[in-house]
């Protein structure tokens, strides 16, 4: 009986690899779905596993376009160094590889959309284990709306941004939450490599450790974390020393404050402006009831530290953007929190709210419409090496803003 159960595993495994190389879209939705109505504890490895393939196999169906078509350009004029000196060493590094490997560009997006959706589904699954959820059938539909309305669909033209908030928040929820500090702290520290705007959140995240181990009473840091971007503010009158770093960390601050994404311009922009603002009203109600429950929550005192900066993006269209609407994570924490340990109605009914409305926010609008555009529905027949030989078809045409 142990045999015929051991062979009937080996054969379903050969079915299912034999079905990802000829059909790996298809088959890789089919999987994905199916892996859904698994009701067993260890089954979310299979729903990770699956939903993740699925959206890495999408990515390769999806004409480049938007942050995309500079990915891939980078790889046609690919030198080395210049990635170093630009501060993309995650992109360098790949590149550097595939280019020895003599393997296609769009495997950079294959991995970076698996590992963003890979851990993306780690994080929201260790807040529903750190806060001992029931993973009943309410729950489990509650976590993927949650999934499906943080990754938006954008992230599938600009995903290094995000990929980089994923690791960092993934080793923040590690070191708070499970308490694994090598771990935690490998994957906070390699996340500015990943994207260089992460470094400021690692900077408070260093400063934000270095109080917390000395006991800094919850008001002291609350007065310091509105103190600390003042002190930050000093940096752009520094002189750069002639240091290619700061250099080009100084060129990058000035694209981000000043550049031509920076200001709200349209209708679009003002949704998202809004969005943000309802994101940071209710985080800010929502971390206060929690507080009242359990004061010594350190991941709730992180949210409560970084706020204030937050609160000071949102003056910029690009920072609210990156560090806002994409890059506060923890805030999926609080919702998963309210929806299950909380007993006020009203406050549970307010946090679905809020997902609903990242759910169907202007990005994910701007995202599908993208879709619509790039997809290559020719590529949906093709098995896995005639997808990665395909052609890259670019969007060469200028971007502009929306007004």
């Amino acid at each position: 009986m142990l045999y015929k159960k051991g062979f009937n595993l080996y054969l379903l495994f050969f079915i299912i690899v034999g079905g990802l190389f000829f059909y790996p879209i298809l088959i890789s939705f089919i999987l994905m779905f199916m892996s859904l109505f698994l009701t067993t504890k260890e089954s979310y490895r299979f729903n990770f596993l699956f939903i993740s393939l699925f959206f890495s196999f999408l990515s390769l169906s999806i004409n480049a376009s938007g942050d995309m078509v500079s990915y891939y350009m980078s790889f046609n004029s690919y030198v080395f160094i210049d990635f170093i000196t630009s501060l993309k060493y995650f992109r360098g590094l790949f590149f550097e590889i595939i280019h020895y490997l003599d393997m296609d560009v769009k495997i950079y997006s294959f991995i970076s959309l698996f590992l963003i959706s890979f851990f993306l589904l780690k994080l929201i699954y260790l807040f529903y284990e750190s806060l001992q959820v029931n993973f009943n059938i309410r729950n489990k539909i509650l976590f993927l709306c949650l999934f499906f309305s943080t990754f938006q669909l954008t992230y599938f033209f600009s995903y290094e941004n995000f990929l980089g908030f994923v690791l960092f928040s993934y080793g923040q929820g590690i070191l708070f939450l499970k308490e694994d500090k090598i771990k935690g702290w490998v994957f906070i520290l390699i996340s500015p490599f990943i994207h260089i705007s992460l470094i400021i959140f690692v900077i408070y995240h260093i400063i934000f450790s270095i109080l917390y181990e000395r006991n800094v009473s919850f008001f002291k840091l609350i007065f310091i974390s509105f103190f600390i971007p003042i002190l930050l503010s000093f940096y752009y009158v520094l002189p750069d020393f002639n240091n290619l770093f700061l250099i080009t960390i100084r060129i990058k601050l000035e694209s981000y404050l000043n550049g031509g994404w920076s200001k709200y311009l349209g209708l679009h922009d003002y949704l998202s402006l809004l969005y943000n603002c309802v994101k940071l009203t209710l985080t800010a109600i929502f971390f206060r009831y929690i507080l009242r429950k359990n004061n010594g929550n350190i991941y709730i005192k992180w949210i409560v530290f970084i706020f204030p900066l937050l609160v000071l993006f949102l003056s910029n269209r690009t920072l609210a953007i990156r560090f806002v609407f994409s890059g506060f994570l923890p805030c999926v924490y609080v919702f998963v929190y309210i929806l299950n340990k909380c007993s006020i109605k009203f406050f549970q009914y307010l946090a679905i709210f809020s997902i609903l409305l990242n759910s169907f926010s202007i990005f994910n609008y701007i995202g599908f419409s993208d879709l619509i555009k790039n997809i290559n529905t020719d590529i949906y027949s093709l098995n896995i090496i005639k997808i990665f030989n395909d052609p890259v078809i670019l969007d060469v045409r200028e971007r502009v803003r929306n007004n």
